[in-house]
């Protein structure tokens, strides 16, 4: 019997912890494994120590420690694994695109396809950062690149914008595991509703909206759960009485929270790729109530599935929130809507599938 050789398929991608949405996409992809005869294997460009999402870099030379050391990784896998393609996943940081340009250009000099996987907006990217190097080395990348994946439409007409052929862009979704459609989402009886919010707890993520929002909502309970940044703490020494901070959840007891809860409300207003905390919620059946960043309005229905809203509105977050909480009808009936469409576009079937004919389409 012929032997089946598996294609190699290395990842350029952090891993948790800590736990933000790329490392958690990368572990879920190695857990689960991929539809066809792939072997993965992983160069770790998590962050060193403490540090985590939304704070910053401890020292340049600290960067240059981790530049070094992934370039180093990268090297030995390039000399002496030989994958058969390389697949970037580049957070968008001004800074770390530097060292994501370096990357593209030693996976070329060794001519492997590059699929450069763009985890955020790019429609927001800075054009003024560092003299706008940083915005030139993302256009490079995405010249240098063999195919490009981005995650929402703005993304997509932003590279067309910047001359990348159409053939070599992909939009592809996060996705979410197979077995969450497996839970109840049946509503039970509460005399106190919940509203939650899950991710990284900072300013730009609109936390401050929400607190604001359950002051005007004091008959539900309004949780957030996640990291706090260090910039929120002198806000949370006085927290309104129906707010509760969950502080570092691991994902299965931040998935546990969602699933008992009754609204999520996402009112961020940093830009977005494709979040995965907005995909949970839709996963497990919650209307949904959020800005109107990145792909937030591809997969929030207007209407059906939720509601979109303008950044800093409290009012209309909060005349939104009172309205679902109301009427226990219109929330099933958009969590309903939501967890079908979740099922039939973003779940991890669909999705790796897609990714899988990505990969195919750069056989050699």
């Amino acid at each position: 019997m012929k032997k089946t050789t598996k294609k190699v398929v290395l990842y350029i991608s952090p891993v948790p912890p800590p736990a933000g949405g790329i490392a958690i996409w990368m572990s879920k992809v190695i857990n689960m494994g991929l539809p066809a005869d792939y072997e993965i294997r992983v160069v770790n460009t998590k962050i060193k120590g403490a540090r985590a999402v939304f704070e910053g870099i401890d020292s340049v030379w600290q960067e240059f420690l981790r530049f070094f050391r992934i370039s180093s990784a990268l090297l030995h896998e390039l000399l002496f694994n030989r994958p058969g393609l390389v697949h970037l996943n580049s957070s968008l940081s001004p800074l770390g695109m530097f060292r994501d340009l370096f990357t593209a250009l030693l996976v070329k000099i060794f001519k492997i396809p590059l699929v450069s996987h763009y985890r955020g907006n790019i429609a927001g990217f800075p054009q003024n950062k560092y003299h706008g190097a940083s915005f030139k080395a993302l256009k490079w990348l995405g010249y240098i690149s063999t195919i490009n994946i981005v995650q929402n439409n703005s993304s997509y007409d932003r590279l067309l914008l910047m001359g990348i052929q159409e053939e070599r862009i992909k939009k592809l979704p996060n996705f979410i595991e197979d077995s969450v459609f497996d839970l109840d989402i049946e509503p039970v009886d509460k005399q106190r509703l919940q509203v939650i919010y899950t991710g990284v707890i900072a300013r730009v993520k609109g936390c401050l909206d929400f607190m604001q929002v359950a002051v005007k909502i004091p008959e539900a309970e309004f949780v957030l759960a996640g990291h706090v940044v260090n910039e929120m703490e002198p806000h949370l020494t006085a927290l309104p009485n129906n707010v509760t901070i969950k502080r570092n959840l691991a994902h299965e007891e931040v998935m546990k929270e969602v699933h008992n809860s009754d609204i999520f409300l996402f009112p961020s207003y940093h830009p977005e790729g494709f979040p995965n905390a907005v995909l949970e919620a839709m996963a497990l059946g919650l209307p949904v109530i959020a800005s109107a960043e990145g792909a937030i309005p591809e997969m929030i229905d207007q209407g059906k599935g939720g509601y979109l809203v303008r950044e800093h509105n409290v009012d209309q977050m909060a005349a939104l929130t009172r309205k679902l909480i109301k009427d226990e009808n219109l929330r099933y009936k958009m969590g309903r809507h939501n967890r079908q469409k979740s099922f039939h576009n973003y779940s991890y079937s669909a999705v790796s599938s897609k990714l899988v004919e990505i990969y195919a389409s750069l056989d050699r």
